[in-house]
């Protein structure tokens, strides 16, 4: 776990609580609150809550927020960026799709004679129209004719 050393508002080192407290033994659940609290240090955090469709996270000088000391800053993404992940996504959208669809090209052929064999041609199409659907590429797939939901 990373930890910061604080001096009144200033963070003076980030490192692994081992490695800042060489000479201190800890418990196997870590470093404890308290502990933080009487030697002037705080948790680090390399994650900030932000949406990933327009922000990005981005590597910064140390700082303290709350009970904190961050190691990132969100900052909104470019014009560019978004289109890039926009066309990344739709990508992997495309692959999925047609690997699915790759996996069940058989209940198609003529000569195969199956209960489902309507369902199926309707679970193809619509795996098809995914990419025209206008939620694309965040779309969710259909299940196909043979699935069944986990009971937990």
């Amino acid at each position: 776990m990373l930890i910061a050393l604080i001096s009144g508002s200033t963070v003076t080192n980030v490192g692994d609580y081992r490695e800042i407290f060489p000479d201190t033994s800890f418990p196997p659940s870590g470093v404890s609150d308290e502990f933080l609290l009487a030697n002037s240090a705080k948790k680090v955090n390399l994650f900030k809550a932000h949406d990933s469709n327009t922000h990005k996270l981005v590597s910064c000088e140390p700082y303290i927020d709350g009970e904190w000391v961050y190691l990132v800053t969100v900052e909104n993404k470019t014009a560019e960026e978004i289109a890039a992940d926009t066309e990344s996504k739709a990508a992997q959208v495309r692959a999925n799709r047609n690997a699915l669809l790759s996996a069940c090209d058989w209940t198609q052929l003529p000569d195969i004679s199956i209960p489902k064999k309507t369902e199926w041609a309707t679970y193809r199409q619509a795996l098809r129209d995914i990419t025209n659907d206008s939620l694309f590429p965040n779309v969710t797939f259909p299940n196909n004719p043979d699935y069944v939901p986990r009971v937990p």
